[in-house]
């Protein structure tokens, strides 16, 4: 499933693509993303770029854990094997072997979710604000 705005710049490039593909449905805008995220076992983003992704924090929330480049600043909060995977921006094997490594066996995503929703919880607005607090009391 693919979803979010392509430019029409880059729509012009990958919509034949996508129709192409016998396994990919691009949903466009989605309004109801934990509604989204509920249907899918991982979260892929491998972005060129990305400040911090809030997309990875939203599937946290929602339990799914994540395949992030190494461009992706919420890569930060990814732990390898834990939480999701990490793997080069540009390297389409790795990126490939970490899909089929949730596809070969369906329950890897599900053992993922407890510690998903920890690393969820650990980077709440109410522990950021916790830890700022802390900051500043120790200043």
């Amino acid at each position: 499933m693919l979803a979010g705005i392509i430019p029409d710049r880059e729509q012009v490039v990958i919509q034949p693509l996508i129709q192409k593909a016998r396994h990919l449905v691009w949903n466009g805008h989605c309004k109801d993303i934990p509604a989204l995220m509920r249907d899918c076992d991982v979260l892929v983003l491998p972005s060129a770029q990305d400040g911090f992704g809030l997309v990875v924090l939203e599937a946290f929330a929602c339990g799914l854990p994540v395949i992030v480049s190494n461009r992706v600043g919420a890569g930060d909060c990814v732990s390898n094997h834990e939480t999701g995977f990490i793997v080069p921006f540009g390297d389409e094997r790795a990126l490939e072997e970490k899909m089929d490594w949730f596809l070969q066996d369906r329950s890897r995503a599900q053992q993922m979710r407890t510690a998903v929703r920890h690393a969820a919880e650990r980077h709440s607005w109410e522990a950021y604000g916790k830890r700022l607090v802390s900051l500043f009391d120790s200043i």
